[in-house]
């Protein structure tokens, strides 16, 4: 670890015959549309198509590609806020602006997890 902060650790929660002490709430409140989140997650590559649909103005495709795979490198286990953009009534799913390639990562919220991130 390091220099690292402490406050950037994540716990494997269940891991074959490992049961950690520790756990997480699973919540069944809803999150508010708009509210920042947390999503666990493993990064996927970020293409020109994808920076350019959901980073609208960019001035630098390539430029702003090389930046964000620093800052969230691919296939690197990584916690990124996203948005809640959709919450349905009858299945609580969400479009989250983050990188790709994290549908099906954890989404937390005030501490809870709030199940897993659906990417339209």
């Amino acid at each position: 670890m390091g220099d690292r902060s402490p406050s950037r650790d994540i716990a494997i929660l269940s891991s074959g015959s490992f049961e950690s002490a520790h756990f997480l709430l699973l919540s069944g409140d809803r999150i508010p549309v708009h509210r920042n989140v947390d999503v666990i997650g493993y990064p996927g590559e970020k293409r020109n198509l994808w920076l350019t649909e959901r980073h609208e103005g960019l001035n630098d495709v390539e430029e702003s590609g090389i930046a964000g795979e620093a800052l969230l490198p691919t296939r690197h286990l990584v916690v990124t806020r996203g948005v809640v953009a959709y919450d349905a009534e009858d299945l609580t799913s969400y479009t989250i602006s983050t990188c790709p390639g994290l549908s099906g990562a954890c989404v937390m919220f005030n501490g809870k997890v709030h199940g897993m991130a659906c990417m339209y």
